[in-house]
């Protein structure tokens, strides 16, 4: 004869199966609001993505994929196109001269397209290219270090904002030293491609791609990069202001000692260096990962 459960059991038997049916219920909202958020992310990042490319589209800029490096032997002529190092209180040296390094330089966008960005929005300070990145963008500079954290170059809401100057660098001159930050976004726009320099483990990146180029309707900035180095927040690796030039050159120094690579890079204290800065958070939760590069040369913009 079988045995009849007791209301007792039966109580316990239906507050298990609420619970259970609860636990799941609450389980699946939170999958489907985590589900919702990382579409509407991705949905964001796809959008940005598009209204960058249709910022180079809408102003015909265009960048050679192939990324020109140094090459004229000594005692050649240099070209119409040819760069020094810029050093022009240099007393002129006795003859025979061993003729400078040339530089040449990605052509992609005009003085004319330079100063539509700006009519666009007075904060555009200069457009930022590196061959072989997804690093070709704006560059803007608002007041404070805050405002296109999550801003546009239209001054919209953006997920992954603008790259732009520190507020305390003059955009004309690009002087002492120079900070550009941006965020590293997981779809590889804005300064996720900085990784390429850093994360593969040795300096062969580095090797292929060692130029970064400024243009602006000022000219042409060729710098190249002697440092790439993981830091956190909390060191003060922003400095702008130095009240020697001995301490400048200290400090720049400071950043090529810090790079896990080493490049053939002579710094000098009369040298403009240019950070790169972007969130890095793989061995510090306020990781930062630390790109800089020396100015080598300059050109008026063709």
């Amino acid at each position: 004869m079988a045995q009849k459960k007791s209301p007792k059991k039966k109580k316990q038997s239906l507050t298990g199966k609420a619970f259970y049916i609860a636990t799941q219920m609450v389980l699946c909202a939170i999958l489907f609001f985590t589900a919702g958020m990382l579409t509407d992310k991705g949905h964001a990042y796809v959008s940005e993505r598009e209204a960058n490319e249709r910022i180079r589209n809408e102003f015909g800029i265009t960048f050679s994929p192939i990324t020109p490096t140094p090459g004229i032997e000594a005692g050649s002529t240099p070209g119409p196109d040819a760069l020094t190092p810029e050093n022009t209180e240099k007393p002129v040296p006795e003859y025979p001269l061993e003729t400078p390094p040339r530089y040449s330089y990605p052509q992609g966008i005009t003085v004319e397209q330079l100063q539509s960005l700006k009519k666009r929005n007075k904060d555009f300070a200069f457009w930022l290219y590196i061959g072989g990145t997804t690093i070709n963008y704006n560059v803007m500079q608002s007041t404070d270090n805050d405002y296109y954290l999550k801003k546009n170059i239209d001054g919209k809401y953006a997920e992954s904002g603008s790259l732009f100057l520190d507020f305390r660098n003059d955009p004309k001159t690009l002087r002492g030293h120079t900070i550009v930050y941006g965020h590293n976004m997981n779809d590889g726009s804005m300064f996720g491609n900085l990784l390429k320099f850093y994360t593969g483990g040795t300096d062969q990146y580095l090797k292929e791609h060692p130029y970064m180029y400024t243009y602006s309707e000022d000219g042409v900035g060729i710098w190249k990069i002697f440092s790439v180095y993981e830091t956190n927040a909390d060191e003060y690796y922003i400095e702008t202001n130095f009240a020697s030039q001995e301490l400048y050159y200290n400090f720049i120094k400071d950043l090529q000692n810090k790079s896990v690579f080493r490049t053939d890079v002579i710094l000098k204290a009369t040298d403009d260096v240019m950070t790169l800065s972007t969130c890095y958070r793989f061995n510090h939760v306020n990781g930062r990962l630390v790109v800089s590069a020396v100015r080598v040369g300059t050109s008026i913009l063709n």
